[in-house]
């Protein structure tokens, strides 16, 4: 089944494109883990060989929500936009 482009806004095709990177970041540190390699050294090493920006932290609770709730767990559950920074913060 063909996925059609014009059927995605931008921020649908952004969010598919974080779902994807996500899932690849997942299943590569899984696999550093099986290979045997220690847990953090493979977060260390997956996170600096990823193609996008990734940090440990975030690999860690990817990885937690996988094992919780399988692929599912990686979807954004963000709603709305965000607040706008107050001048004392900006």
């Amino acid at each position: 089944m063909a996925l059609h482009s014009e059927l995605l806004t931008p921020s649908m095709r952004a969010a598919a494109v974080r779902m994807v990177n996500r899932i690849s970041a997942v299943l590569a540190l899984a696999n550093a883990i099986q290979g045997g390699a220690g847990r953090e050294a493979a977060l260390v090493r997956v996170a600096r060989r990823a193609k996008f920006n990734c940090s440990g932290r975030s690999l860690r609770r990817w990885f937690s929500a996988v094992a919780r709730s399988g692929v599912a767990g990686l979807i954004e559950r963000k709603r709305g936009r965000p607040a706008a920074k107050s001048e004392a913060n900006a």
